[in-house]
């Protein structure tokens, strides 16, 4: 139901045709997640290895939740609008990374 509303509403349409392939990039910062199972045994680095995809699995899961929750409530608009919300917080951290 979000996607259809964001379809309709011209948010899922690419202006370039590399942004959907680029976006990919952002995933590998997971790397630096799972680096550090290479300094345990075997066993606990695949409980470590466990653990870590099954809170990736549920932190996206519940942010899925949440996002499809607001979009069925406020619409289309109410989607933009944290689009917008979460872009300006990605630009501050990468700021605050760089900068402070």
């Amino acid at each position: 139901m979000v996607c259809t509303a964001l379809r309709e509403s011209g948010a899922l349409r690419t202006r370039h045709p590399t942004t959907l392939e680029t976006a990919g990039a952002a995933g590998t910062g997971h790397i630096f997640g799972v680096l550090p199972s290479l300094a345990l045994p075997p066993l606990s680095a695949a409980s470590y290895l466990v653990s870590y995809l099954l809170g990736a699995v549920l932190a996206m899961s519940g942010v899925g939740c949440l996002l499809g929750s607001v979009g069925d409530v406020g619409g289309p608009r109410a989607i933009l609008y944290l689009m917008g919300c979460s872009s300006a917080t990605a630009i501050c951290v990468g700021l605050y990374w760089i900068f402070g």
